[in-house]
């Protein structure tokens, strides 16, 4: 029994990462992800974007008092966070692809491969996962949504968003530097939660998000049978649910619409009298163009303050210190 409780142990690393894990960033996302699908001989070719980080270094002056309280400007050297935005394809046969639009209507394998001749914008999902129910009532009508089997954890290459675009590097910065040429079909920062949100008559805002995961494991328990004991294994089916509420002042909130422009504070408690769906940023940053591409017009778009504290994720960095004023800086010792 022993022996068979440590192989079972042993196997469980080898299995697939989804199979395996509870609620969180390595079970899948709880929103379905968007991508570029096109659809040729019966082959699915997926562009799924993707954001690395890497840490720089740079200096800078800054203002210091010595141990005499005199103040001089010194050299400091700081990290800072870097977004690389890169382009993942995935190949797959056309016959194990399964869509439906966002109303639940489901397209045929002829309709599909005749809407994806080019290149379109699309949701997607793997088998056993659904797109979040909240997100589905803010999508354009007719926005294709695909199920797709699950990918293995064998390394994926990783190219340029397109053949003719350039990969550009974006630092995180209050707004996205625009990429040229077709490189700018691709996003250049996290993707929005959608989320329900409502103001109360103090002027508090609050957004309302849940999330969660359903996943199988194998259990073994003993029996006997002709005095002989043995492991029976047993599916345990497990469901994660999390809700999360973040409420602040309106006033620290940023609201757009779904084409880039702004709406004015004034017109946010109106806005939000009643509960709405909308989309919320994920980084504390005007959401990208991109990702607004299946979301239907008129649906409110919020920016929040990103938390600021030891941990966030790469996406946040930390503020930087003051820059010191230009005539501070001339009076700096030689």
């Amino acid at each position: 029994m022993v022996r068979l409780l440590l192989t079972a142990a042993a196997l469980l690393p080898l299995l697939p990462a989804g199979a395996r894990a509870g609620y969180g960033y390595g079970s899948g996302p709880p929103q379905a992800q968007h991508a570029v699908a096109q659809m040729k001989d019966g082959q699915l070719t997926l562009r799924e974007f993707v954001l690395t980080h890497e840490q720089r270094t740079a200096t800078r002056q800054r203002k210091v008092k010595d141990a005499g309280g005199k103040e001089e400007i010194v050299p400091e050297t700081f990290t800072y966070t870097v977004a690389v935005p890169r382009a993942v394809l995935r190949t797959i046969d056309a016959a194990k692809v399964r869509a439906v639009e966002a109303d639940g209507t489901k397209v045929g394998a002829a309709a599909l491969a005749s809407r994806l001749e080019k290149e379109t914008h699309v949701l997607f999902t793997e088998e056993g996962r659904k797109p979040n129910a909240t997100l589905l009532k803010i999508l354009k009508k007719g926005t294709l949504i695909l199920t797709l089997p699950r990918r293995d954890d064998r390394p994926r290459k990783v190219v340029p968003p397109s053949k003719t675009g350039k990969v550009v590097e974006t630092a995180f910065q209050p707004e996205p530097v625009p990429a040229p040429g077709e490189a700018a079909r691709g996003p250049r920062s996290l993707p929005p939660l959608a989320v329900a949100a409502g103001i109360d008559e103090k002027g508090v805002v609050y957004v309302r998000d849940n999330s969660g995961n359903a996943f199988t494991s194998t259990g073994y328990y003993e029996v006997e049978e002709g005095g002989q004991k043995r492991l029976v294994p047993v599916q345990i089916k497990e469901n994660v649910f999390t809700l999360r509420t973040r409420s602040l002042d309106a006033r620290a909130v940023r609201a757009f619409r779904t084409d880039g422009k702004p709406v004015p504070a004034a017109d946010l408690p109106r806005l939000l009298r009643k509960e709405v769906t909308v989309l919320v940023s994920a980084d504390g940053r005007k959401v990208d163009p991109f990702y607004l591409e299946v979301i239907r017009a008129g649906t409110p778009v919020l920016v929040l303050p990103a938390p600021a504290f030891h941990g966030a994720p790469p996406a946040i960095p930390a503020p930087p210190p003051p820059k010191v004023p230009a005539e501070d800086l001339k009076k700096s010792p030689a």
